[in-house]
């Protein structure tokens, strides 16, 4: 097996040092090369570019800032790319042009967890909605560094939950409460690696469904995992789901 050279934007951050921890026990893939936000005052664009010269594939887990210049450097090396980064807003027409240039996977949270939990949301929230009005809250939880609020794994779950109840997604100052509104709560503090708790607050009862990473290196061995993956796919845009898919055929079961 071929040494799989793997590149970080964002080498700096949680998830992207457990990478790096979690590559030196991987002996067929080896850290390359990195670059974070305050190499940008030193080395400028062209440092960013050097990390996908030299790289097979690259993980990003900076920030939203970058999250454009990474596209395109990434468009123009035509190298894979995984962006773990969220608060970003990737149009359309540059997902269109990635599509073509070269196999790009892009989610909000690479959690087995939360991606069954959203699997499964759109039977259990019909079911629950059938029975009686509840109020729908998403109350999401990250450590006090997390730049973005809400976070994209409780905004994905709300996009999701909206698609199939026509409930508005709202997030920020509130008042009282509206009707058919999906609303996010943000929690700050501390050292937490993530917490989702999809809330059904009825008259008389209430449910919440709760997900819960108790270290980033759940997302770090992952990404790893999925990096393996992308470099043998055709150019076009994945997300876990593909991935997900791939895991179950490979494993033997049906989807």
């Amino acid at each position: 097996m071929n040494m799989l050279n793997v590149g970080i934007v964002g080498q700096t951050g949680k998830v992207s040092t457990n990478i790096i921890q979690c590559l030196m026990k991987r002996h067929h893939m080896r850290f390359i090369r990195g670059f974070s936000s305050k190499d940008m005052d030193t080395l400028g664009i062209e440092g960013l570019d050097l990390v996908f010269k030299v790289s097979d594939v690259v993980i990003d887990f900076s920030s939203s800032e970058l999250s454009e210049m990474v596209i395109e450097s990434a468009i123009q090396n035509k190298k894979p790319l995984i962006m773990g980064t969220t608060g970003h807003n990737v149009s359309d027409d540059v997902l269109h042009t990635i599509s073509t240039s070269m196999p790009f996977f892009m989610d909000s949270n690479f959690s087995v967890v939360v991606h069954v939990l959203r699997k499964i949301l759109k039977q259990f929230t019909h079911e629950m909605m059938q029975y009686d009005d509840y109020d729908i809250e998403i109350i999401e939880k990250h450590h006090g560094r997390k730049s973005d609020s809400p976070s994209g794994t409780a905004l994905s779950i709300a996009q999701d939950m909206s698609s199939y109840t026509n409930f508005d997604v709202r997030f920020g100052a509130r008042g009282k409460r509206e009707d058919r509104t999906i609303f996010i709560s943000s929690v700050r503090g501390g050292g937490g690696c993530g917490e989702q708790e999809v809330c059904f607050f009825g008259p008389h009862d209430e449910l919440t469904l709760t997900t819960r990473a108790v270290s980033h290196t759940i997302y770090a061995e992952r990404a790893l995992d999925i990096a393996e993956w992308l470099v043998n796919q055709k150019n076009g845009v994945y997300s876990i789901k593909d991935f997900m898919l791939y895991m179950s055929k490979k494993a033997g079961h049906a989807e």
